[in-house]
């Protein structure tokens, strides 16, 4: 399986602790697309970054509308989300000076 980010949106000053968006895609190996995750977010927390999948909020807490059940595939798409933030901020940083 093949994971892929289709489009990455880094966000500025005015959307608080939010970082970026992106959508995952997910393809089988010979390129058939199987699923696609749209508006993950990238959001600067207390103890650092970290990825959300899609939720909505209900109350006082979230409903995670996406639920990764194996544990090692929703640790290579936050990996992946966070490695291309990593960059695109690293970018966007060297743009300015």
């Amino acid at each position: 399986m093949k994971i892929g980010i289709k489009s990455f949106k880094l966000t500025g000053p005015a959307a608080g602790t939010l970082r970026a968006t992106a959508d995952v895609q997910l393809a089988y190996s010979n390129g058939r697309k199987l699923l696609t995750i749209r508006d993950a977010k990238v959001i600067e927390g207390k103890e650092g970054l970290f990825v959300s999948l899609p939720s909505i909020k209900r109350g006082e807490r979230y409903l995670h509308l996406v639920v990764v059940e194996d544990l090692e595939l929703e640790e290579k798409i936050k990996t992946l989300l966070l490695g291309q933030y990593v960059l695109e901020a690293g970018k966007k940083e060297g743009k300015k000076q």
